[in-house]
């Protein structure tokens, strides 16, 4: 179970990796998702299932591109289709989320 209250988010916005998750508002959401489910097939269909208020789908995109050059989550090719991107969260930030909580 997840507690969250000041000091936590204290501590996520000082971090190396996760504090980049902060920075939109359905970010917590993508890094929540990401570390209960494991992993998540297709960014469209991650942009489907967030319930947060979220930008359009471009912008939505970009973001995880971002994510993605910060070395925050991975995006690779899926297992069925090659365009169907697969979405983790990197080892480091997956360390850095265990400390955390």
């Amino acid at each position: 179970r997840l507690m969250m209250n000041l000091a936590t988010i204290k501590k996520l916005s000082v971090s190396k990796k996760i504090r980049f998750f902060l920075e939109k508002s359905f970010g917590l959401e993508i890094l929540f998702l990401l570390q209960s489910e494991g992993e998540l097939e297709g960014i469209e269909n991650t942009y489907q299932i967030i319930l947060s208020p979220k930008p359009k789908y471009p912008a939505f995109k970009s973001f995880l591109i971002y994510l993605h050059d910060k070395r925050c989550i991975n995006i690779i090719d899926g297992k069925t289709k090659k365009s169907s991107k697969i979405l983790t969260l990197t080892h480091e930030t997956l360390e850095e989320f265990s400390r955390i909580f």
